[in-house]
């Protein structure tokens, strides 16, 4: 009979950072290269506060948990699998979602700015998402 690989708490932490900042890096490397380019004018602050409310709440908890000491015990517990798997699948859509709205632009009649107010409700309801799910983790048993 296999076995379950059992993970740690601090490697969730870690997985789930190494997730929420790689693709927060990935995004803002392109909004980046876009504000360069001129794609929102004189108004790419629009574009990076639109970003910054996506990606600060899950990264300021992700941080707090890895930055902060805890206990040897919370740290080197076994990680609840589905909440894990939760977090990353919820984070995954959520990130998925911000690159493709930052993408998808120059196919579709709408410009950046109406596709920012049209989204950010939505995307504001999956990052909550996410951030509860990442909350599930890092919380249980600390």
């Amino acid at each position: 009979m296999k076995q379950k690989t059992k993970i740690t708490r601090g490697r969730v932490v870690r997985i789930l950072l190494t997730q929420w900042l790689g693709c927060a890096g990935l995004v803002s490397a392109i909004v980046l290269i876009q504000s360069m380019l001129g794609k929102y004018g004189n108004d790419s602050g629009v574009a990076w506060a639109w970003l910054a409310g996506i990606f600060v709440p899950p990264l300021s908890i992700l941080l707090t948990a890895a930055l902060t000491e805890s206990s040897i015990h919370w740290h080197d517990g076994h990680a609840d699998t589905f909440k894990f798997w939760l977090a990353f699948s919820v984070g995954s859509i959520c990130v998925a979602a911000t690159l493709l709205i930052i993408l998808i632009e120059p196919l579709i009649a709408s410009s950046y700015f109406e596709l920012f107010e049209k989204t950010s409700l939505a995307l504001a309801l999956w990052q909550g998402f996410a951030v509860a799910a990442i909350g599930a983790v890092i919380f249980e048993g600390r």
